[in-house]
């Protein structure tokens, strides 16, 4: 069966900017069906590089904002960004905020309903201060 210029044309695009390393650019030139994508909470809508995301889902107290990623392949993703805790002092409905920087890692892909590709692992690095019961390395699980 011959192949059509057009898919030529995608498929020298899409190696192309995956030899500069555009990962994202190049799923993004074949339509995006390989993503995987990162789900914050179960039943919320799934995001491909999303720039904010909730880690902490039954009281919100933990999220990540301002992520900016460096990589983002079928096998995994990484980046930064801010890791927003709640100090939970003198209790949590009364605590305030606190920023720390993290390094940001996705790994172990699975398949959720409807097919939907969705990391289900979280890495936290933080290089320097981080909230109180962490670890300066950190994984969690993503649930569908």
């Amino acid at each position: 069966m011959p192949i059509g210029n057009s898919r030529i044309a995608a498929l020298v695009t899409t190696l192309a900017l995956a030899a500069l390393g555009f990962g994202t650019a190049a799923a993004l030139a074949t339509g995006g069906a390989s993503h995987v994508l990162l789900r914050s909470c179960p039943g919320t809508v799934a995001k491909f590089e999303p720039a904010s995301f909730v880690v902490a889902c039954g009281d919100g107290n933990l999220a990540v904002v301002k992520a900016r990623w460096a990589t983002w392949t079928t096998r995994s993703a990484s980046g930064h960004g801010t890791v927003k805790a709640n100090n939970c002092k003198p209790d949590c409905a009364s605590g305030h905020f606190l920023s720390y920087p993290a390094m940001l890692g996705l790994s172990k892909p699975k398949t959720c309903k409807g097919s939907v590709r969705i990391w289900s692992r979280l890495a936290l690095r933080f290089p320097g201060k981080r909230p109180v019961g962490y670890k300066a390395f950190q994984t969690s699980s993503l649930l569908c």
